[in-house]
C-alpha cells in the first residue's frame, strides 16, 4: 500500500507520496475532487487501488473512513462525471447534521429544547426551526444513543429534576395559556423564563428572536406579503413561513405578543385617537409604555365618556399582570 501525506499550509493543499507530489488550492471544491481522485488512482500492475478509505481519511484528518466513502458513492451516483458531482450544493441537513449528532451525543441527557438552545447560541447564522432541529435529532442512530447513555451510566442516588422538566413545559410555545396557568397555580415553586429575563440563558434570547420573526411574518403575510416574498425576506424555505404563520395564528396571538415585551418600565402613557373603519368611526384608545414605546393595549370604543375610560382601565389593569416584570 502507497504511503499517502498531505499538508494544508497557507491555503494550499500539499500532497506527497512515493510516486508522486502535487499542491491545490484548499478550496471545498478541491477537497472533494481530491477524495475521489486519490481513491481512483490504481496500481497499473495489480489494478487495486493505491489509497484506503482510511489513508485518505486519516491524511485529511477526517474522523471516519465513511466521511471519504460517502463522496465516492456520490460520484458514482453522478455518473462519474466531475462536473456534475462538483456542481451538487451540499444541502443543510448534510452540513448540519454532523454538527448536531456530535452534540446530542456529547450531552445525551439534555432535553431537545436545551439541545436547540444551545445550538441557536453556538451557530446564531444559521436559520433552524427548532421543528426542523428536532427532525435531525430523531434522526440520529439508536445505537449510538443507547451506547453514549450506557458510558454516562445511572446512579442510584441520580434523581430527575422535576423543577427543570416542569419549566421546560411551561416554556413551549405550543403550551396554551390555560394549560400554563393551571401549572403555575399547582407547582408555585416554578416560574416561567419568559416573564423574568433575567433568569434567561443566552441561547434562550435567539429563541425568543425567532418567535419575534415569526410574528412579524404574520404582521407582513397580513399586510399583503406572499408567503414566497416571505421566504426571501427570511432566508427560509415557503414550508417554513407556511409553519409560522399556521403555528402562530391557531393560538392566541395576544399572548404571544405579550409574552414577548421582555420588560416593562412601569410607566405608562395614554392617548385617543379617531379612527375610521368600513366609514364608520370609532374612538381607538391606547397604552404605550412610555419608556420603550411598545404598545401594551388598544381597544375601540363608539364613544369617548368616563364609562369607556373606566373600562378601558379595567381591561388593562387585568392585562398588565401577563407583562409586569
Amino acid at each position: 500500500m502507497a504511503h499517502l501525506t498531505v499538508e494544508t499550509k497557507d491555503k494550499t493543499i500539499h500532497i506527497r507520496s512515493q510516486a508522486f507530489c502535487a499542491e491545490f488550492q484548499d478550496t471545498d471544491e478541491n477537497q472533494k475532487a481530491l477524495f475521489v481522485l486519490l481513491r481512483l488512482l490504481s496500481c497499473p500492475d495489480t489494478g487495486k487501488p493505491l489509497f484506503t478509505y482510511q489513508q485518505i481519511a486519516d491524511a485529511f484528518g477526517k474522523k471516519d473512513r465513511r466521511d471519504i466513502h460517502n463522496f465516492v458513492r456520490e460520484f458514482m451516483k453522478r455518473g462519474g462525471d466531475f462536473l456534475t458531482y462538483l456542481a451538487r450544493k451540499t444541502t443543510k441537513k448534510e452540513r448540519l447534521f454532523a454538527v448536531i449528532e456530535t452534540q446530542v451525543l456529547d450531552a445525551p441527557l439534555l432535553s431537545p429544547a436545551e439541545h436547540y438552545r444551545l445550538f441557536c447560541e453556538a451557530h446564531p447564522q444559521e436559520q433552524l426551526c427548532e421543528q426542523t432541529f428536532r427532525s435531525y435529532v430523531n434522526d440520529i442512530a439508536a445505537t449510538k444513543l443507547l451506547k453514549r447513555f450506557r458510558q454516562h451510566g445511572f446512579k442510584k442516588e441520580q434523581r430527575l429534576d422535576v423543577r427543570r422538566y416542569l419549566q421546560e413545559l411551561i416554556d413551549l410555545p405550543s403550551l396554551s395559556r390555560v394549560k400554563r396557568k393551571e401549572v403555575l397555580e399547582t407547582f408555585p415553586e416554578v416560574e416561567p423564563l419568559s416573564t423574568s429575563p433575567a433568569r434567561r440563558k443566552p441561547g434562550e434570547w435567539l429563541a425568543s428572536a425567532c418567535l419575534g420573526s415569526k410574528l412579524l411574518s404574520v404582521v407582513l403575510y397580513a399586510c399583503g406579503l406572499s408567503q414566497e416574498m416571505l421566504a426571501l425576506l427570511f432566508g427560509v424555505g415557503k414550508t417554513s413561513i407556511h409553519s409560522w404563520l399556521y403555528s402562530i395564528c391557531s393560538e392566541d396571538l395576544d399572548w404571544h405578543i405579550l409574552r414577548e415585551i421582555a420588560c416593562w418600565s412601569g410607566q405608562v402613557s395614554f392617548d385617543e385617537k379617531w379612527i375610521t373603519i368600513k366609514g364608520t368611526w370609532h374612538f381607538g384608545l391606547c397604552a404605550v409604555d412610555s419608556a420603550s414605546g411598545v404598545p401594551l393595549l388598544i381597544d375601540l370604543y363608539p364613544t369617548l365618556d368616563t364609562v369607556s375610560w373606566t373600562l378601558f382601565f379595567k381591561r388593562f389593569k387585568a392585562r398588565s399582570m401577563g407583562f409586569r416584570s
